[in-house]
C-alpha cells in the first residue's frame, strides 16, 4: 500500500512564529492520520532547523524568496521540490494580496499552477475531502550538540535559570532596557540565586543588539550572554531554564516546543494565541482596546497610531505603563517557577480574559483542543 502524502504550505513572512504555525499544523496532521508522510514548505528564512527537530514532520522545504523576484525565471526553483502530492493544505492568507512582499504572492501563484496535488484546501481552494487534524502539543527534540552547549553555558549556574528576550522583531514590542533592568533587580531581590540568560539575535530582536546585553552583564554579576547563538542553542539554554520572559515574539512561540513555563509582557495589535501545553502567564495592558488590531480590526488609539508613525513605542510598551506591572510580573514569575498552576488553569483563564475584553470563542490557533485536558506538553526529564 503507497503512504499518503501531505503537504503543509505555509510560505509568509520569514519571522519564526509563522513556522512555529506551519510545524502545529503539520503536527496536528500526523496526529490525525498516523501512516501519512507530512512535510511542510516554508520561507528559507524562518525557523528551518526546528522543524527538523518535529518527530512528526517528513521533511523541511524551505522556499528562497529572492528566487521568485520579478523576472526571474522561477521553474528552476520550483523543480527543487517535489511535484505530486495526496494533499496539499494551504496557509489561508495565501487567498489575499500579501500586501508587504510581492514575491511571496509570486510564489503562491506559480506553486499553484506547478504543483500537482488529488486534494488541496486553504489559499481560497477548499474541499470537505481532507484529512483529520488532531492538534497536540509539539515537542522538540533538540541536538546534542546544542544541549551540550547549554549544559555548559549554564555550568556553575544558580537556581532558579531564568532566560530573557528583551524584545522581538516588532519595534511596537519591544519593552525599554529601563524596564528590563527593573526587572531583574525584582527577580534577584525575589531569587538571589538565580542566574540570568540574554537571548535574541542582532537585527532581529529590534530596539536591542549584543553591546546592550554586554551592558547588562556588566550591572549584573549572573547574567549570561546567549545573545546570537544559533536558533537550537538558544532553545537548549531555554529548555534548561525555569522561567522564560519576553514580549509577544515568534521565538517564545518556538520556546513552548521545549517545554519551559513562559511569562509574557502581552500588548500592541495582537493576543497570545499560539499555545502548546505549557504553563505560561500574560502580563495584560491596562488599554481597554488590547489587543488592538487582531482579531477585531484597527482600534488602535490615534496617540498610540502617532508614536508608531514615529517610530515611538505605543503607550503599553512604554516604561511608565510597564513600570506599574513590575508586581504582577514579579508575582506570576514566582507561580511559574513554583509550578503553582497548571497550563490548564493558565489557558483557561486567558480564554476568560480574552473573552472579556470582547474576543468571542476561544481565540487560539488550536481553538477548543487548546483547552482540553490532553492539550498538555509532555514531562519535562
Amino acid at each position: 500500500m503507497t503512504t499518503k502524502t501531505l503537504l503543509v504550505n505555509w510560505v509568509y513572512a520569514g519571522a519564526l512564529g509563522h513556522a512555529v504555525e506551519a510545524f502545529k499544523q503539520a503536527n496536528s496532521f500526523k496526529n490525525g492520520n498516523p501512516d501519512f508522510e507530512v512535510s511542510v514548505m516554508i520561507n528559507s528564512e524562518a525557523g528551518i532547523d526546528l522543524g527538523n527537530c518535529i518527530g512528526s514532520i517528513e521533511n523541511v522545504y524551505a522556499v528562497d524568496l529572492h528566487e521568485f523576484e520579478p523576472g526571474i525565471q522561477c521553474q528552476i526553483a520550483l523543480n527543487r521540490f517535489p511535484r505530486q502530492w495526496d494533499y496539499l493544505f494551504t496557509d489561508n492568507r495565501a487567498g489575499f494580496p500579501c500586501g508587504f512582499d510581492d514575491r511571496i504572492d509570486r510564489f503562491h501563484q506559480e506553486f499553484r499552477n506547478w504543483v500537482q496535488a488529488d486534494t488541496r484546501t486553504g489559499g481560497g481552494e477548499n474541499t470537505e475531502d481532507f484529512p483529520e487534524m488532531k492538534p497536540s502539543a509539539l515537542a522538540a527534540h533538540l541536538p546534542i550538540e546544542a544541549r551540550d552547549f547549554a549544559a555548559q553555558f549554564w555550568h556553575g549556574s544558580g537556581y532558579p535559570r531564568i532566560a530573557i528576550l528583551p524584545s522581538s522583531g516588532s519595534h511596537q514590542k519591544a519593552p525599554p532596557l529601563e524596564f528590563w533592568t527593573e526587572v531583574i533587580a525584582g527577580l534577584i531581590e525575589k531569587y538571589p540565586n538565580a542566574s540570568f540568560a540574554l537571548i535574541g539575535i542582532t537585527g532581529r530582536t529590534l530596539n536591542f543588539a549584543d553591546s546592550d546585553a554586554e551592558t547588562f552583564i556588566a550591572q549584573f554579576p549572573d547574567l549570561r550572554n546567549g545573545f546570537d547563538q544559533d536558533l537550537l542553542r538558544q532553545l537548549a539554554i531555554i529548555e534548561e531554564s525555569q522561567l522564560y520572559v519576553s514580549p509577544h515574539s515568534g521565538m517564545s512561540f518556538a520556546a513552548q516546543c521545549v517545554g519551559t513555563p513562559w511569562l509574557v509582557i502581552s500588548g500592541t495589535v495582537v493576543h497570545e494565541y499560539v499555545l502548546n501545553g505549557v504553563p505560561f502567564r500574560c502580563i495584560y495592558p491596562d488599554c481597554d482596546v488590547y489587543p488592538c488590531v487582531y482579531p477585531l480590526g484597527d482600534r488602535m488609539l490615534a496617540p498610540c497610531k502617532e508614536l508608531l508613525s514615529k517610530a515611538r513605542l505605543p503607550i503599553c510598551m512604554q516604561h511608565d505603563a510597564l513600570h506599574l506591572k513590575i508586581p504582577d510580573l514579579l508575582s506570576a514569575a514566582e507561580d511559574l517557577i513554583e509550578g503553582k498552576h497548571s497550563y490548564i488553569e493558565c489557558v483557561r483563564s486567558h480564554v476568560r480574559e480574552l473573552n472579556a475584553r470582547g474576543i468571542e470563542g476561544v481565540p487560539l490557533m488550536d481553538g477548543e483542543a487548546a483547552i482540553d485536558v490532553g492539550y498538555v506538553f509532555p514531562a519535562r526529564s
